[in-house]
Parts: C-alpha cells; structure tokens; sequence
C-alpha cells in the first residue's frame, strides 16, 4: 500500500513540474498503403501547460520486402512537402489541424473542432518502449480501430496525432489494419527552449481557410460526388465506358460522427 501511495505522491509531482516547464516527444510515423510500401514521416509532439502542437513531415519512402512491383502505387514525395500540423487546447477543449488535402481538394484548410473524446478500452498486457513500463488499450475512432501502449511513468493524456484520454503518455500506437502506426524515437524532459511558447502559438493556429470538421467534411464529400458525376457525363456519350468510384478506407478518419459512409460510387 505504501509503494502504491508513493507511486501516486511522484506521477502528481511529476505531472506539476510538466505544467512548469515543457516537454518534447519525437515520434516515427509510418503509413503503409500497401504491404510492400512505406511512407516515413518524422513527428513532433510539444506539451506546455494546457497547449499542446504536433506535427508531421514527410521523410522517405521504403520497401519493405523485395517483392515490389513496379506497378505497385508509391507516394510522391513532392506531394508530401506540405507539413500538418494539430493545436490542441486541453482546458477549453479545442483542436484545431492544419491540413493539405491532396487527393481531392488539393487546397489547404485551418479544421478546428472540440477536442474529441476517444473511448479507451483497458487490456491486459505489458511491454517495455524507450526503457519504460507501458500498458495497453484500445479505442475505435472514426473508423479505425486502434492499440495503443502507454506509460504511467509519464502522465500526460496527451498523445501523437489526435491521441488523447489516456492517463500515461502514448509511446505506440497501430490501427488494426496496420496502415497507420506511430512510435516513440526519444523524450526531452524538460524542454528548455525559451523561445518556445505554445499559448501564442494557438492563438496563431488558422493559417489557411478556418472551417469546422464538419463543413470540412461537407465540402469533401461533395468535392466527392462532383468528381464522380463528372467523369459519368464525360463518358456518357462515348463507345467505351469506364467508371470511377472512390473509397475513404485509407483515410486517418475513414468516417466520423457525421458520416458513415465510406464508399462512393
């Protein structure tokens, strides 16, 4: 009981010197399209106080076996030279993400929203990440569903991406389709850059057009559909038909609390 209690007594000092200085977490962020291909980005997760801002920038692409295929779909490095970028206000509940969508809008957007609330379910299990003890949870958000490793050693409930509601720092985490992962690299504690302030910085998050998640949402799917009807009346009158439909499976957020669907045609 006495190791119990003092264990308590350290993460509350540890959790008050965290809201005095800052604390930067470098992550691997991997998203594998397919079985063969990787994309390598390199995160960067900054908690000060209430405030916390991660980003992500492309670093490379790899194979992962020998058998690629020249056919096989690779992710333009190019088109990955924009950096995302989520501001997250934890006291007033704020997210705001700062994104380029390429594949459809090809436009940038400031998407601000309440700070999701992630469901976590507690699992058996224990595994060491960066020489800590870490336990092990699950979530289903948005689509995906998720297995992440955390540690009390560190109680921050903030996480990599729009990870949040744990009560220890997430080192990993994967999606049970093993397309998106993110991994703990290395852990600054305390971060002492004294230029480095977070409440300005969140006060400065709308860099680009400033929509809600859902009129973002609202003006995907309709960007959607609008391309889907207008390859139909480009091949309405010709010899050969081909038809397009398009699929939000390999999305961060394949759905939502908005929408369900997934598959357009």
């Amino acid at each position: 009981m006495r190791y119990i209690l003092l264990f308590f007594v350290l993460n509350s000092l540890f959790a008050q010197q965290i809201k005095k200085s800052a604390i930067q977490l470098q992550y691997s962020e991997t998203i594998t399209y397919r079985p063969s291909i990787v994309n390598n980005y390199d995160g960067i997760l900054l908690i000060q106080n209430e405030f916390s801002y991660y980003t992500s920038t492309f670093n490379n692409t790899s194979k992962k076996t020998d058998n690629f295929s020249d056919d096989e779909i690779v992710i333009d490095s190019k088109e990955d030279k924009f950096t995302n970028e989520i501001f997250i206000n934890t006291k007033s509940n704020e997210l705001t993400e700062n994104l380029f969508e390429k594949v459809i809008l090809k436009k940038s957007y400031s998407v601000y929203e309440n700070l999701p609330k992630m469901k976590w379910i507690f699992l058996k299990g224990d595994k060491r990440f960066n020489n800590m003890n870490c336990k092990k949870a699950q979530t289903t958000f948005r689509g995906r569903t998720y297995i992440a490793w955390y540690t009390l050693e560190i109680p921050v409930g903030i996480g990599p991406w729009k990870f949040n509601g744990l009560p220890g720092l997430i080192l990993s985490v994967e999606d049970s389709e093993k397309v998106y992962k993110w991994e703990i690299k290395k852990i600054k504690y305390p971060y002492t850059e004294k230029k480095l302030n977070l409440a300005e910085n969140f006060k400065k998050r709308f860099k680009y057009k400033k929509v809600s998640f859902k009129e973002y949402d609202e003006i995907y799917v309709t960007a959607i559909k609008d391309k889907i009807s207008m390859i139909a009346a480009r091949n309405k009158n010709r010899e050969y038909k081909s038809s397009y439909s398009f699929s939000t499976f390999q999305n961060k957020e394949p759905s939502n609390e908005i929408r369900t669907q997934i598959e357009f045609k």
